[in-house]
């Protein structure tokens, strides 16, 4: 256990909006739409990644997947504008040409 055996006690998460829930479970084609391209949508509002040494000796098994990481965590920021020949990331699909920026995101999203 962890967590001062127990004692910590975290606050509730506040309710979804009624858009989220919406999407999250509704059968539409929107939300079916929103569903399979969930992680896309995340990383498109991701304007760091996380970075550090991962241990990869933890054993798959059954539960829910996870990873560890040991030592220092660091959060990357790329630079302003992308390398020769590179597509921009992260803050990059929103700071240099706005009008182009909305290019690239809707490219990611096909």
């Amino acid at each position: 256990m962890c967590c001062l055996q127990g004692e910590t006690k975290l606050p509730y998460l506040r309710k979804s909006t009624d858009l989220l829930l919406a999407l999250l479970t509704n059968d539409d084609e929107i939300s079916r739409n929103f569903r399979d391209n969930i992680r896309a949508f995340n990383m498109l509002f991701a304007f760091t990644s996380l970075g550090g040494k991962v241990n990869r000796c933890i054993p798959n098994g059954r539960g829910p997947s996870m990873f560890q990481i040991q030592g220092a965590n660091y959060h990357l920021m790329g630079s302003l504008k992308p390398l020769d020949g590179d597509y921009p990331k992260f803050g990059q699909l929103y700071i240099v040409d706005t009008e182009n920026e909305v290019d690239n995101r809707a490219t990611i999203m096909r």
